[in-house]
């Protein structure tokens, strides 16, 4: 995997964690904390989507179906 150098303020008591996590297990701290970033962008990036189709909706964006039109639809007894 390629990687790139960044910074990121952390808090204190965080970065105590992931290094007792670190002393505990033989891992590194950077092992922690990019095993907690790429398991979270998954989550922040659904979660975002879920907003913006929210917004969308609320926009008048997106074409909705009443339950009569889906059941119709899929030729469903009403």
């Amino acid at each position: 995997m390629n990687c790139a150098l960044t910074t990121v303020k952390v808090p204190t008591e965080l970065v105590q964690r992931y290094s007792s996590l670190a002393h505990l297990t033989g891992h590194d701290e950077n092992y922690y904390m990019e095993q907690a970033l790429l398991e979270s962008i998954d989550k922040l990036e659904y979660e975002h989507s879920l907003l913006q189709q929210l917004k969308d909706l609320q926009d008048g964006c997106l074409k909705t179906y009443s339950l009569e039109e889906v059941k119709a639809h899929c030729e469903l007894e009403s």
